[in-house]
């Protein structure tokens, strides 16, 4: 063991003490264990955490308290009890709570907003976020106390920021601000990886894009890390194959979210994302809540198995995704998130009604003539594909094919066209692939008579 790794196991005890040492002894004992013993585990978890919450918070007490006399590690008493929706947890922040929450070590999470109202999450913080993706990085060959670097919204400011970094060294951590990356700052980042050579950087899927061509365009040298980890929003097969030539090392994804950290990552195969099993449990669900056959899209909801001070039970994200039928070929028991496919509210309208956008984004993202793209609908319902091209050669007579198959969708019934432009803006460090003016069929027609 070097002197660094043993200098960070020191202080994780000395800021965590039994919670810290507890989890990390779990997450190695459900790494080995068998698929039946790991949702075995996450059964008692979550039934655990559904009594809990019953008892302590407001909101739970009237809505679960009959399941209370059922048998709650089986799949199909679980899946009855309702999804709690965002506007729940931002019109019911204080029912949501549990009465002892403020006794606990606890830390406030907030959503940065880009896809919906900005929302807070109360955290019980006695393990804290970071740990759950020690994990990860150990299938990508980097050890936790390894130098890192990241482009996300800054976790800390001011002198937070200087006693975190006061506190983890040598391990050094590097930030720039994936909402705020103007030239100067990303020059800024640059000689700060130069300096520190992290292991691994991760970002936001279009913010760490945006970064690597930065660096080509500019000839920055920057060493090779590791690994590189996206979150956020799915890479086109363009910007994953930028990505690791700029940079020299793989991408891997991970599935996180503001209210929920961690809650799933590709192992060292980049065959879909192991969910953590242990600490959330992942449900792919129809319109009633109800979940789909593996293999089947549907929408994702997920029960915090880890957090007490509010607890979040069957918590709708508002993403659609798939369920592998089979394992992953590591062996390792956790179940396979097979793909994302996008946002359930990523949707384009017709007068009769809504096609969502994941049905078909695939057309998009594996188009070699396409970098980054954006679907624009206007109010009339005509649609505007924007492209940033993958070349300079690229034409719009290049995306004939992609048109036609956008068209297709709608029957030929929406008037569709094409853009080449040279960049998409994105909203704090995230990138909306549909932005959408058209009414809903029931809404009153917009155009003035």
């Amino acid at each position: 063991m070097s002197a660094r790794r043993a200098l960070f196991d020191l202080k994780v005890r000395l800021a965590g003490g039994r919670p810290y040492a507890e989890f990390l002894a779990s997450s190695g004992a459900a790494e080995n264990s068998t698929p039946h013993e790991l949702l075995a585990f996450q059964a008692r978890q979550a039934d655990h955490l559904v009594r809990y919450a019953a008892e302590s918070t407001a909101w739970y007490r009237d809505r679960i308290g009959s399941f209370l006399q059922r048998d709650l590690t089986d799949p199909a008493v679980f899946e009855q009890i309702p999804i709690l929706e965002k506007e729940d947890l931002r019109d019911h922040y204080d029912d949501l709570l549990a009465r002892n929450s403020r006794a606990t070590r606890t830390a406030i999470a907030r959503t940065g907003g880009s896809t919906g109202v900005p929302l807070k999450v109360l955290k019980d913080f006695s393990v804290r976020p970071a740990t759950l993706t020690w994990r990860l990085l150990g299938w990508w060959g980097v050890d936790p106390s390894d130098n890192s670097a990241s482009i996300e919204r800054l976790p800390w400011h001011g002198w937070r920021s200087a006693a975190n970094r006061a506190f983890w060294w040598p391990t050094r951590k590097i930030n720039v601000d994936a909402g705020v990356m103007t030239p100067e700052r990303m020059a800024e980042f640059a000689r700060a990886v130069q300096r520190i050579k992290p292991r691994v950087i991760s970002g936001y899927a279009a913010s760490l894009h945006e970064y690597a061509l930065a660096v080509e365009k500019n000839g920055w040298q920057i060493p090779a890390p590791q690994a590189l980890s996206t979150t956020a929003a799915p890479l086109t097969r363009v910007q994953t194959a930028d990505i690791e030539r700029i940079f020299g090392a793989p991408t891997y994804d991970a599935y996180r979210a503001a209210e929920l950290s961690l809650i799933a990552g590709q192992c060292e195969h980049r065959q879909g994302m192991h969910i953590m099993a242990d600490h959330k449990l992942l449900e792919v669900v129809d319109a009633a809540g109800r979940r789909v056959p593996d293999g089947q899209p549907g929408e994702i909801v997920v029960t915090d198995l880890m957090n007490h001070a509010q607890p979040l039970i069957r918590y709708r994200l508002g993403d659609v995704g798939v369920i592998d039928t089979e394992p992953c070929r590591c062996g390792r028991p956790f179940p396979v998130l097979k793909s994302l496919l996008g946002r359930s509210n990523d949707v384009l309208r017709t007068p009769k009604g809504s096609v969502s956008a994941y049905s078909f984004a695939s057309i998009f993202s594996n188009n070699p003539a396409i970098r980054q793209y954006q679907i624009h609908q206007q109010s009339d319902y005509s649609l505007i594909l924007r492209v940033v091209p993958s070349s300079t050669s690229v034409t719009v007579n290049h995306l004939e094919t992609a048109l036609a198959a956008l068209a297709h969708e709608f029957n030929g019934d929406l008037p569709v066209r094409a853009e080449i432009v040279s960049e998409i803006v994105h909203i704090r460090g995230k990138q909306k692939s549909i932005v959408s003016e058209a009414p809903a069929p029931d809404a009153p027609d917009p155009t003035p008579t």
